[in-house]
């Protein structure tokens, strides 16, 4: 157990400084996937209090959402350049150890780009999801105010 933990350590170590920023996304995607999922349940089943407050905050979700998941990969590909700036300087130098400062400018430039890809494939399925359940939502609470109304 304790080297899996070190391999993921070095994983995100070879990732370099802007793995930090790619970790908050992920955590906030998250969190406004679960919340926006939990909002939306709330609405459907009539628990919330009132429901142009409840739509209002789950479009307000989707925005955020929408935001964090475009930005992740725009992380990794931040990253992809930060590492190949880092690869052009391991190349350019004439200190001994040349061939390891490509290989770490390599490693971040890959790792950065797959931590960015796996963390917005899945937000973009759960923003689907969610605007399913939301489309959803807004049909049937239309036609129930068709089938009071008449």
């Amino acid at each position: 157990m304790t080297e899996l933990f070190q391999n993921a350590w070095m994983y995100w170590r070879s990732g370099g400084w802007l793995m930090l920023p790619l970790a908050a996304v992920c955590f906030f995607l998250m969190y406004y996937l679960i919340r926006c999922r939990v909002r939306l349940h709330r609405n459907i089943n009539g628990l919330a209090g009132g429901e142009a407050d409840g739509e209002a905050a789950i479009r307000r979700d989707f925005v955020i959402i929408t935001a964090l998941t475009a930005s992740a990969p725009l992380l990794g590909l931040l990253g992809t350049v930060m590492g190949m700036i880092q690869t052009f300087d391991g190349v350019g130098s004439d200190v001994h150890g040349v061939g390891r400062r490509m290989a770490d400018g390599i490693s971040q430039a890959l790792i950065t780009t797959q931590v960015g890809l796996v963390i917005a494939i899945p937000g973009l399925f759960g923003l689907s999801r969610l605007r399913r359940l939301l489309v959803q939502w807004m049909i049937e609470r239309e036609l129930e105010r068709k089938t009071g109304a008449a």
